[in-house]
């Protein structure tokens, strides 16, 4: 029995006999291979080679692939080396010592004409009846477009590509650029804290207060903020009147740039232990950032991606591709 090893989403490489093929042979044609060992045929049937060669001595002799033939006459070889003629394949016997006369069933074109009828086995030319061809074709476009489904799937869940509206974040992302995001970490629960990770996540009720008490406008089940972590859960903040952070007595934020610098605003001073599923968060661009210093920690639950690279500015129209640290 050929024994396999798994190469990729619908296909498989034979580690034995058909290793000289050098490729991946789709498990359909494998399928084939067995269905012309079992399937017992008659003088009269239609039928269709699926070998894996693509030129060779079965070009030669006029066996094309997926091109229908009709079965002249059945020989079987015996023991001895004669031959016997039949008009059924009996059951049983071995496909490489049944040999089937072949003629096309349908016009081909000239250059590809021979001496009719050629012989083969079934065996060497993988013969298997119309219908099994058609069947196995069939079942070839349905693995792709499962594959597609598939593929569609695992993009649409684990993969996306978030815009970012605001300067919130500016110089790390600037207005404009499309980000591709991770959802996987999240979906899976592997949220962790990691101080200094930038995070999507979606708005707290917070959040949504201050939206709607400051700007009068009320966000979107599908709005995503991205901000950095500067705080984990433990850490002790203090937020000064200047707006000004400091975690467990050390000042963050100097990743800010002075565009909008702090002490524009009027802060309340806070004090606060984050909890074990909070964290806090703050825009890169401090005095552009609507952050936890407004609307407080943000809940881990609400973090749903994690930004990989910064593909291209949709503003300026150029393509670049940049890690995000």
């Amino acid at each position: 029995m050929d024994e396999f090893r798994l190469c990729f989403v619908g296909g498989f490489v034979l580690t034995k006999e058909r290793r000289r093929t050098k490729g991946a042979c789709c498990l359909l044609d494998v399928l084939a291979s067995r269905a012309a060992e079992n399937r017992q045929l008659k003088v009269g049937d239609v039928v269709c080679p699926r070998h894996l060669q693509t030129s060779g001595e079965l070009f030669r002799k006029g066996i094309y692939r997926h091109v229908s033939y009709q079965v002249e006459a059945i020989q079987v070889e015996e023991a001895e080396g004669s031959m016997t003629k039949l008009s059924l394949v009996p059951e049983g016997t071995d496909p490489a010592n049944v040999f089937l006369h072949l003629r096309p069933a349908t016009r081909i074109l000239p250059r590809f004409e021979r001496n009719w009828p050629v012989v083969v086995s079934i065996k060497e030319g993988c013969i298997v009846s119309f219908w099994d061809d058609i069947l196995i074709t069939s079942a070839s476009y349905v693995q792709l477009s499962l594959c597609v489904v598939i593929a569609a799937f695992v993009l649409r869940n684990v993969f996306s590509i978030a815009y970012v509206p605001s300067e919130s974040m500016v110089p790390t992302l600037n207005r404009g650029d499309a980000v591709l995001v991770q959802y996987l970490s999240s979906r899976i629960g592997n949220v962790g804290c990691r101080r200094d990770d930038i995070v999507f996540f979606s708005p707290p009720e917070e959040l949504r207060e201050y939206v709607r008490r400051v700007g009068n406008t009320e966000l979107r089940t599908r709005d995503l903020f991205v901000k950095r972590i500067v705080g984990c859960p433990g850490d002790l903040v203090h937020i000064d009147a200047r707006g000004s952070v400091e975690i467990n007595g050390n000042r963050v934020g100097s990743r800010a740039t002075s565009d909008g610098a702090e002490g524009t605003r009027a802060f309340a001073e806070q004090h606060m232990k984050l909890s074990d599923d909070e964290v806090f968060v703050l825009g890169d661009n401090p005095g552009r950032s609507v952050d936890s210093r407004f609307w407080g920690p943000l809940k881990m639950q609400n973090i749903v991606a994690r930004p990989i690279v910064r593909l291209w500015n949709t503003l300026k129209h150029s393509v670049r591709v940049e890690e995000l640290k």
